[in-house]
């Protein structure tokens, strides 16, 4: 297994052994968190609580055997995905602000 697999499944027990919080949801309502958190992470300035929830969401759709919506998201992902990069850009020329 490879190491983003181990990784995965770590994720996945840590849920389940945290009660699998979404457990009780429907389709569409973890469809909505999904897409809540992504937008809330696009935006938010601190992440880190918000990348747990979003392994715990990704984790309940591996469990019911689903794909996550990574469709609906596609622009907060890229959001985010260039906040990070320019974050880092500073940081690599020593303007960390």
């Amino acid at each position: 297994m490879s190491g983003d697999g181990a990784k995965s499944i770590e994720k996945i027990d840590d849920y389940v052994g945290r009660g699998r919080t979404y457990g009780n949801l429907n389709q569409d309502d973890l469809k909505n968190l999904f897409v809540e958190i992504f937008r809330e992470l696009a935006r938010s300035s601190s992440f880190d609580s918000i990348i747990t929830q979003l392994h715990d969401v990704e984790a309940e759709y591996h469990l019911r055997e689903l794909d996550p919506p990574y469709a609906l998201v596609r622009d907060d992902a890229e959001e985010f995905i260039s906040r990070v990069s320019n974050t880092a850009n500073k940081i690599d020329a020593g303007d960390d602000k």
